[in-house]
């Protein structure tokens, strides 16, 4: 028996019961897929976010790039709204 004649004759829905049954279809078809674990280096990223500080030389110039000023050269620049914005794209 076809379920979406059965929903339309018992439910009275036509095509909500149509777009259901379509709908856990496609969920249906999305867990079935098999998961495979991924590869990830953690020893890579930790080093990675160590190495990270806001007294970076890149970041310094990518903060004058973007800003369009010069920051002061003790690199302690008072941080306000669009700098810390600018070391957030960074």
């Amino acid at each position: 028996m076809n379920i979406v004649r059965f929903l339309r004759q018992n439910c009275g829905a036509g095509r909500s019961a149509a777009g259901l049954a379509l709908g856990l279809g496609v969920l249906g078809g999305c867990a079935t897929h098999p998961y495979e674990r991924g590869r990830f280096a953690t020893e890579t990223a930790a080093a990675a976010l160590s190495a990270r500080s806001l007294q970076d030389e890149g970041l310094h110039r990518f903060l004058t790039q973007n800003l369009g000023r010069e920051l002061p050269a003790c690199r302690c620049p008072s941080w306000d709204f669009e700098t810390l914005t600018w070391v957030a794209f960074y």
